[in-house]
């Protein structure tokens, strides 16, 4: 009996140590590829470009983008989150408020070189540039724990050029992300039902 409340205490020790341990994520940017790394003192695990592409489906319209400047492709995509995250705003809003100041960005970093060929077009998207990191950062600042970013903006007036990079790390604890699933997956779940009663 004794050896059974052991091992019993020795199980919930394990599962209270790993669900209330930080998980830290490493997200980085650059050469066009994106690399995460799931990091807590029991495993580490990386998940880069090539398995990305394996777990998404393949873009209809990469033909079609294969003949826009990166620049366009950029901004492209941006829009596509946009339109995404507009499809899934309820679902996404209560995610966000569930894990709340739970999660923490920090160590953020993005550099950026970029010219138009126009000295003018390309300090209107100097401007533009930085109007949106600030409309990101006061919406991430709504939800999360978060530290300006270090901004690093090159322009180039005389000729095209677009280039991007960016890291950061985000911390949360695994019970934090438990919850946070839960409440999208019911938010989800409710939208389901009211979409199939309609």
């Amino acid at each position: 009996m004794i050896w059974f409340l052991i091992a019993l205490c020795v199980i919930f020790a394990i599962v209270f140590f790993l669900l209330f341990h930080k998980l830290s994520i490493f997200v980085e940017y650059r050469n066009k590829k994106i690399k995460l790394i799931f990091k807590t003192s029991l495993f580490r695990y990386t998940l880069d470009d090539e398995r990305l592409k394996r777990f998404s489906k393949k873009d209809k319209n990469a033909e079609i983008a294969d003949g826009k400047s990166e620049e366009e492709k950029f901004f492209g995509k941006v829009q596509k989150i946009k339109g995404k995250y507009t499809e899934a705003k309820e679902i996404i809003d209560a995610v966000l408020d569930c894990a709340g100041d739970r999660v923490e960005f920090s160590d953020i970093f993005i550099r950026s070189k970029f010219g138009t060929g126009d000295a003018a077009s390309t300090g209107i998207l100097y401007g533009a540039i930085w109007t949106l990191i600030g409309n990101v950062y006061a919406f991430l600042c709504r939800f999360f724990n978060i530290k300006f970013p270090e901004v690093e903006l090159v322009t180039n007036f005389n000729e095209k050029a677009f280039e991007i990079e960016a890291e950061g790390i985000i911390k949360i604890r695994i019970v934090h992300i438990i919850t946070a699933a839960m409440c999208g997956f019911k938010v989800y779940s409710k939208h389901k039902k009211q979409k199939g009663a309609i």
